[in-house]
């Protein structure tokens, strides 16, 4: 999100003091980001797209990106962006935006984000990383195992209408064997 810093000073464009400085600056360039990252702000632009995001043409391409996360340092990776769910538009003003990668170096991050168009509401960005280690292990009914993504992407994500989307999209069966 980009604000006016709290105490920051306006300067008016027809300022009355004398600027001496005469010389003309060449144009420069914006630099070229680091990583691609996702909008800070919902805008109605992204709601009317729903459920498309600005970013599933990138599904299955290698690149720099960035991952917003809330009161933690953000996460920047080279990887596949594996997935990504939202909701149809119905015209509400908040929806959730569901995403999972895979870097370069194997591991997963797992990214929501909850979105609103209200002016008095601000964008939540939530994510976790996790990389497959045999030490990682979970109990189920048949013992102790080895921890698998689709057990990680259900800590994360659990089991609303939106992620069953998205573990569609990523062929993960959360579906629960009963006898």
């Amino acid at each position: 999100m980009s604000s006016t810093p709290s105490g920051a000073a306006s300067v008016s464009a027809s300022s009355n003091h004398l600027n001496t400085d005469t010389t003309t600056r060449a144009a420069q360039p914006a630099p070229s980001p680091i990583a691609s990252r996702l909008p800070d702000v919902a805008t109605i632009e992204m709601q009317q797209r729903l459920p498309k995001l600005d970013d599933d043409d990138n599904v299955g391409v290698e690149k720099a990106h960035t991952v917003q996360r809330d009161g933690e340092p953000d996460l920047k990776f080279r990887g596949t962006l594996l997935a990504s769910a939202a909701p149809p538009c119905y015209g509400q003003d908040r929806w959730r935006e569901y995403r999972v990668y895979k870097t370069k170096g194997g591991t997963y991050v797992l990214s929501r984000i909850g979105r609103s168009i209200l002016s008095d509401e601000r964008d939540k960005f939530e994510a976790e990383s996790w990389k497959p280690d045999p030490s990682d292990r979970v109990w189920d009914e048949a013992g102790w195992r080895e921890a698998e993504l689709s057990d990680r992407l259900i800590r994360f994500f659990k089991f609303d209408q939106l992620a069953k989307q998205l573990y569609a999209k990523l062929n993960v069966d959360t579906a629960k064997q009963i006898d």
